[in-house]
């Protein structure tokens, strides 16, 4: 005969305590539930990982099946948009990044990345989806340091810097805020 959740040792004490709370029937569901999501986020960890350490193909292959398996997953679309951001293929990135926004149309990720790709284009909508990226998320600071070089490519000192302090409050170490800054100073010394 078997025994509850399979009778292992660490899902029978989980067991045990839902017995206390009266979800023993619930039981296998749960761990089932539980092991998704840990699984989910084990996922996303190790394409992210794969993506940092260059291992451009296997985290390709990581995103492919985190996509398949959660079709409806914006965040999961706009991470993989990054990607192919970073290995300087912008058509695959927009596709994504509007692929995000199709399923989420306040996803922060998604509306920084196509702010990136109008700015890499001197687009002056890059400053519009920037906005709504920190509308989205106010505590994205990667949407302040954009629009803060914006900005600075304008010749608007006076933005950069605002924008670039609006980055350093939520992050104090944002590397781009900090460049913006040091660009700042060195054109003020110049003068």
């Amino acid at each position: 005969m078997m025994k509850p959740c399979g009778g292992h040792a660490a899902t029978s004490r989980v067991c045990s305590s839902l017995k206390e709370t009266r979800l023993v029937a619930a039981c296998p569901w749960l761990l089932l539930l539980f092991a998704a999501i840990a699984f989910a986020q084990t996922t996303i960890e190790r394409a992210e990982a794969l993506r940092q350490a260059h291992d451009y193909d296997n985290a390709k292959v990581v995103f492919e099946a985190l996509l398949k398996a959660n079709p409806k997953n914006a965040d999961y679309r706009a991470r993989y948009g990054d990607m192919f951001y970073e290995r300087f293929n912008p058509t695959d990135a927009q596709k994504l990044y509007e692929e995000a926004l199709g399923i989420d149309p306040k996803n922060a990720r998604a509306l920084l990345g196509m702010a990136q790709l109008a700015a890499d284009n001197y687009d002056p909508k890059a400053n519009d989806f920037a906005a709504k990226a920190i509308e989205s998320d106010p505590k994205f600071y990667q949407a302040h340091e954009l629009m803060a070089k914006i900005a600075l490519e304008d010749d608007n000192q006076k933005k950069a810097e605002s924008e670039a302090d609006a980055a350093l409050a939520i992050k104090a170490d944002a590397v781009d805020a900090i460049a913006v800054k040091a660009s700042i100073e060195l054109l003020a010394d110049k003068e």
